[in-house]
């Protein structure tokens, strides 16, 4: 059976990426032995962190493939959720948010076309991606709402 990650984390992300890529080439880019691999997916081994430089070869790798980073956007997530509001000027943040609305737009596009993996049907991991990009713009727009409130000084 499956074992259930929690959403939004690294080891899902590299769990993901080990489903797109296949569990070999992930370990050819990150220069690691397969059983690495796995124990970075490995959500009850704490002691197996992925090393950064590892992330980003693997990303880069899926990016080579056509495929979203997924380590990037978590890593990104918990930077941003780690400190206090940092304002922006409102058409900054908009223009964040434009840009989030065409990545969710692309991924679902990408995901229902009737050439991508699962064929018309979302697959779990271009779900997940989804499910990632639309988090983040659900952030953003917080952070928006905070950046005018600010902006208009209440």
């Amino acid at each position: 059976m499956t074992k259930v990650r929690p959403f939004n984390t690294v080891e899902q992300a590299v769990k993901d990426a080990i489903d797109v890529l296949g569990v070999e080439a992930v370990a050819d880019v990150a220069a690691r032995q397969p059983r690495t691999v796995y124990a970075w997916a490995d959500a009850d081994d704490e002691s197996r962190g992925i090393p950064v430089r590892s992330a980003m070869r693997i990303d880069a790798a899926l990016i080579a493939e056509g495929h979203a980073p997924l380590i990037l956007p978590v890593y990104e997530r918990a930077v941003l959720r780690d400190f206090s509001h940092i304002a922006m000027p409102v058409a900054d943040r908009l223009l964040m948010h434009v840009r989030g609305i065409g990545e969710v737009i692309a991924l679902y596009n990408s995901a229902r076309d009737p050439k991508s993996p699962g064929g018309a049907s979302v697959t779990p991991i271009e779900q997940a991606q989804i499910e990632r990009a639309l988090a983040t713009l659900m952030d953003c727009a917080k952070s928006l709402g905070r950046d005018f409130e600010a902006e208009c000084g209440r």
